[in-house]
């Protein structure tokens, strides 16, 4: 009975790095695309998406947060 309910919630655990992965690929955009408009490295746009962007401290948290905010900014 665990696992049914584990695979039922499944499919409805979200995450934000994978709301904006699925966005992205509604709008047939790929991380390139991404990268022109932001200048965010496409490495990085990866592990926003893959929500391990905030498990390396390599970098700044200030330095990602203002990742965060241009990958979320609408386009000029």
């Amino acid at each position: 009975l665990q696992q049914l309910q584990k695979e039922l919630i499944k499919p409805f655990t979200m995450s934000l790095g994978s709301d904006l992965e699925t966005i992205r690929k509604e709008k047939n955009l790929s991380l390139e695309d991404i990268f022109e408009v932001t200048k965010i490295p496409v490495h990085t746009l990866n592990s926003i998406e893959k929500d391990t962007l905030f498990k390396s401290s390599s970098e700044s948290k200030t330095y990602l947060r203002s990742f965060c905010l241009l990958y979320t900014s609408p386009s000029p």
